[in-house]
C-alpha cells in the first residue's frame, strides 16, 4: 500500500488533517500550503499561477 505525503512537509497524509486543494486539484496539509503561498504565488507541483478571486484578498481570506 502506498501512502500519499504532503509534497511540501513529506509527511504523509493521517485521517483528520486538514488540507486544501489547489484549483489545479492538487492537495496539500492546509498550514503547509498557506505558508507555502505567502512566499509564492504558484503550485509547489505544476507551478500553475495562484489567482484570488479579489486582489485585495490573499491566502487566509481564501482558504479557510
Amino acid at each position: 500500500m502506498i501512502k500519499k505525503k504532503c509534497t511540501i512537509c513529506l509527511e504523509n497524509y493521517v485521517n483528520g488533517d486538514d488540507s486544501i486543494a489547489l484549483p489545479c486539484i492538487h492537495i496539500f496539509h492546509a498550514n503547509c500550503i498557506k505558508t507555502w503561498l505567502k512566499n509564492y504565488n504558484s503550485c509547489p507541483i505544476c507551478k500553475k499561477e495562484i489567482k484570488f478571486e479579489n486582489e485585495e484578498s490573499n491566502y487566509d481570506e481564501e482558504f479557510q
